[in-house]
């Protein structure tokens, strides 16, 4: 997952010990030299289902579509990528997900092998309570990407370990509502 996305994309970033929010938002402008959105601050600090928020933003129906999944002994490497329902060209987010076999409920195992959904709508309709914990952010000037990297907590695990890149370039281009 890591040798995938950080040979493609250069980031400034910034990692907190604390938990992300308005402060640390508000650092990590100061640390990149930009100023974000309001959107933007809402893509980084999101701790719900990434999916709605986007289809919130964009005011429009947006797809998962998953790129590749390939399981390796007690692990699940998933990239998927969200677009814009009406234009798939039109791609909002890249995400790259590490998922850890042993810390996974079976039923939610079995969703996510069947590749039809992503993990927030998977984890949200079996109900699980899980914990979604921002370990950094970053962004890309030269690209115009944001990205964050997080880790979603299951009985206190790390169940799976996720990283989101947001274009910023394509989500201009969607009515921000």
């Amino acid at each position: 997952m890591e040798s995938d996305c950080r040979k493609h994309f250069v980031f400034r970033k910034y990692t907190s010990r604390l938990s992300f929010g308005i402060r640390e938002i508000s650092d990590f402008e100061k640390i990149v030299r930009v100023k974000l959105k309001p959107y933007e601050k809402i893509l980084l600090i999101n701790t719900g289902m990434t999916e709605n928020i986007l289809r919130i933003i964009v005011g429009s129906p947006v797809k998962i579509n998953v790129l590749y999944q390939k399981a390796q002994k007690n692990i699940i490497l998933r990239k998927v990528q969200i677009e814009l329902e009406e234009n798939p060209e039109l791609v909002l987010l890249i995400a790259y997900s590490k998922i850890n076999v042993k810390c996974v409920p079976i039923k939610i195992l079995n969703k996510i092998k069947k590749m039809e959904s992503g993990i927030g709508m998977i984890i949200e309709s079996a109900r699980l309570e899980t914990y979604k914990k921002i370990i950094e952010v970053g962004y890309n000037p030269r690209d115009f990407k944001l990205y964050r990297e997080y880790y979603i907590l299951y009985e206190k695990q790390k169940m799976m370990k996720i990283k989101e890149i947001f274009l910023l370039n394509n989500l201009k281009k969607c009515k921000i509502h």
